[in-house]
């Protein structure tokens, strides 16, 4: 500490000369920058700086400045924050653009923390934001956002990408569980609801007429308003709009879950089928964004931990190397597609209880009906405009019963019996390909379960038991079938293990036979003599044809003198079931063949 002191001092004393030295060249200049910089002198930093504003070009200084402050601002440090916020401010004026970047350059960086979780509470920035007069403020262009042009605007923009709208398409929100249930957070959302809301005021005319500058307002404030991470109260929001703006009162009411409302604002009201459609189409693709997040979420852990990871890359592995691609006259998996390559959605047809299997089309088809006094002509045409998408059963059902069959066959039903027949080609093959894998597993977890038995130390039986220690181990004797039978399919091989409270044999079994063999186990069934009593078998779940492993028969020692000349007499029996196999089922799951047991 004491060191880092005065390194400090020592770099601030240099400084200060070389600011004091005779011509003050901008090279000089720049090196007391770096040196108060170094020594954390940020204020004595700052005028520095400010001195090369008079020697280097704009642009130049403006990069500069705009690192440095935004490396104060950034820095941690409530006081340091401050004097970057404060320092801001010319930057700010000269060069909104710029100035701006100072409090969002790190909002896309992911290591960064949550911006709304600032030191400096992103309330007090917008309050600082609003009181900069742009000295250069820019032009209106739709495409490009809101155009910095006041405090109003900077304090919108800052929001906006704090809030991580900015982001909408490319992962959406940046703020944390915790965050979007602080209140604070929730506040941070009202007040851009409200600049947004001002900035769309202020440019309407008295006429309802709209500028420029309003569309860019306007085009903001829908993103805002119909963004799924979005915080605002949208029932107490609603006294805040005019009535005049329906098109915004048509969001806040799909915000609150009231979607046959809205809908009939766009399409009654405004008269705007393509604006209807398009709010439908942005339900779709939320809660199809909704329905992957909570896939992925389900499969994580199996790719964590194994299991059906492997399964699962193994499926990805081969659509990407084409092993699911067919031909069908010609279609292969185009049914898989709608027009254009957008992915089909198969929607539920529960529709009734308007929870989440429920069609967002639906409530559009109902409202056209009634806007155009039950003539089904209107809805059919959204349903054909939207076949791909929309629940076709359901919305046959809510069409009148005299809706002319004409109407239906060309644009509805044709095409939607193609695609059912398409999904069930792509079913089947996804089924079979299933299948394939299901039997492809079940063969690994077999090999893995027959590689493991026959090792003695991973035997869970031998380990629950807790036999003792390993005192003698007898070497490998090979035995045949006490009966002679020419049927036994198996090999035998006998391991006595002495433990110091057990007896363990391993009889190492292989598979002769062609077929699968299944609780295969050794059984010690009698002792002559009450010294040894069975405790427990291990049986081998299942043996393939050419495989080995290991069942075991464990004894229980009794504690007692014995005899050296003891001899003891076990009786055994192999038992064993044969003629087991997973097989297709009628409706692509797997059934069992009956079974039959020897010994």
């Amino acid at each position: 500490g004491d060191r880092a002191r005065a390194e400090a001092r020592v770099c601030a004393d240099v400084a200060v000369r070389l600011l004091t030295t005779p011509g003050k060249s901008s090279v000089f200049v720049e090196a007391a920058f770096h040196l108060f910089k170094a020594a954390r002198e940020h204020r004595q930093a700052l005028e520095a700086m400010e001195r090369l504003g008079s020697v280097w070009g704009e642009r130049k200084y403006g990069l500069f400045c705009t690192a440095y402050l935004s490396e104060l601002w950034n820095s941690g440090a409530a006081e340091t924050c401050k004097l970057g916020m404060a320092s801001a401010r010319g930057l700010l004026q000269s060069n909104p653009r710029m100035g701006l970047e100072v409090f969002t350059s790190r909002h896309f960086d992911e290591a960064t923390a949550d911006p709304t979780q600032h030191v400096i509470s992103p309330l007090e920035v917008v309050a600082f934001l609003k009181t900069v007069v742009v000295s250069s403020p820019e032009k209106a262009d739709v495409e490009a956002g809101i155009p910095l042009h006041n405090g109003s605007a900077l304090a919108a923009s800052f929001l906006s990408s704090a809030l991580g709208l900015n982001r909408a398409g490319q992962g959406g929100s940046t703020l944390s569980d915790a965050a979007r249930e602080d209140p604070d957070v929730v506040a941070l959302h009202d007040q851009l609801c409200f600049l947004l809301l001002e900035g769309l005021i202020g440019s309407t005319g008295g006429d309802g007429s709209v500028s420029p500058l309003g569309l860019t307002y306007r085009t903001a404030l829908h993103k805002f308003l119909s963004w799924p991470h979005a915080l605002y109260n949208a029932s107490d929001m609603r006294e805040f709009f005019p009535a005049t703006f329906k098109h915004e009162h048509a969001l806040l009411l799909g915000k609150m879950g009231m979607h046959k409302e809205a809908l009939s604002i766009l399409y009654k009201d405004l008269r705007d089928v393509d604006l209807a459609i398009g709010y439908c189409d942005n339900l779709w693709e939320a809660r199809r964004e909704r329905e992957e997040s909570a896939a992925a979420s389900a499969a994580a852990p199996f790719h964590e931990g194994g299991g059906m990871g492997g399964y699962r890359d193994g499926l990805e592995q081969d659509v990407r190397e084409g092993v699911l691609s067919f031909d069908d006259d010609g279609e292969g998996f185009d049914g898989m597609y709608g027009e254009g390559g957008d992915r089909l959605s198969f929607i539920d047809d529960g529709v009734e209880g308007g929870g989440e299997g429920t069609c967002p089309y639906l409530p559009l088809i109902e409202v056209a009906l009634e806007a155009e006094g039950g003539d089904p002509a209107k809805a059919v045409n959204i349903m054909a405009m939207r076949r791909d998408y929309i629940d076709q059963a359901a919305a046959l059902r809510a069409l009148p019963d005299d809706t002319p069959m004409s109407l239906l066959t060309g644009d509805v039903l044709i095409p939607a019996f193609r695609s059912a027949e398409s999904r069930v080609r792509q079913l089947t093959v996804a089924a079979n390909l299933v299948r394939q894998r299901y039997a492809e597993l079940q063969k690994k977890a077999t090999e893995a379960s027959i590689r493991s038995q026959s090792n003695l130390n991973k035997v869970e039986a031998i380990k629950r038991l807790g036999v003792g220690a390993l005192l003698k181990s007898s070497t490998a004797e090979k035995v045949s079938d006490v009966g002679g039978s020419a049927d036994f399919p198996f090999g035998v091989t006998l391991n006595k293990h002495l433990f110091s409270r057990y007896v363990v044999i391993q009889a190492t079994v292989t598979n002769l036979g062609s077929v699968t063999a299944t609780n295969v186990g050794f059984v010690v069934t009698e002792t002559s003599d009450d010294l040894l009593s069975p405790a427990e078998h291990v049986k081998i779940k299942e043996l393939p044809s050419g495989s080995s492993s290991s069942s075991y028969s464990i004894l229980r020692r009794v504690d007692r003198v014995v005899d050296p000349g003891l001899s003891i007499v076990l009786m055994a029996e192999m038992r064993y079931s044969v003629a087991t196999e997973r097989v297709a089922g009628g409706k692509g799951g797997f059934a069992d063949r009956d079974s039959e047991e020897a010994w």
